[in-house]
């Protein structure tokens, strides 16, 4: 009834079948757990607020936007790892109609934002603090809005400068 021993030139075809299940089996939890990473990566990704950075609002955090030239910036809540934090905002209401340069602009908006910094948090000697604000288009339409932004240069922070 029963052999103890097998030929091994002889295939079972239930094993053949068993084998094939199994490798179906792994191969559909590898694609389909593969496929689950990348969407769950995408939509993470796709999940972040991309905002232009003068439009972060007063104790946000965030990071800088790879996708992008500079303007734009990713929000991160500042309990994660994050690049900068706004540390004031200012409106600057006796600008000219046109941009100012950068050295008017250093010497209007950096004092302010280095007195709003030292009033948000105690003294970070190895942060740098420095601004956005808006660029020519939508200052030329009267955005005149500062934000102060405090970067650890270098390197990421988690949580609050506060």
């Amino acid at each position: 009834m029963f052999s103890l021993v097998t030929d091994p030139t002889q295939t079972d075809p239930k094993r053949v079948v068993g084998a094939v299940a199994v490798v179906l089996v792994l191969g559909a939890v590898l694609v389909g757990g593969g496929w689950m990473f990348v969407r769950g990566e995408r939509a993470t990704d796709e999940a972040k607020t991309r905002i232009a950075a003068v439009d972060l609002a007063f104790g946000q955090c965030f990071d800088d936007d790879p996708g992008d030239s500079g303007d734009v910036v990713v929000v991160v809540d500042c309990a994660e790892s994050h690049e900068g934090e706004v540390v004031g905002a200012l409106t600057l209401t006796d600008q000219p109609d046109d941009l100012p340069s950068r050295r008017s602009m250093d010497e209007t908006v950096l004092p302010r934002c280095v007195r709003a910094f030292g009033e948000y948090t105690r003294n970070h000697p190895a942060i740098h603090v420095n601004y956005v604000h808006a660029d020519a288009e939508r200052w030329g339409r009267g955005d005149r809005r500062v934000r102060c932004t405090a970067v650890d240069p270098g390197r990421e922070r988690t949580g609050s400068l506060r």
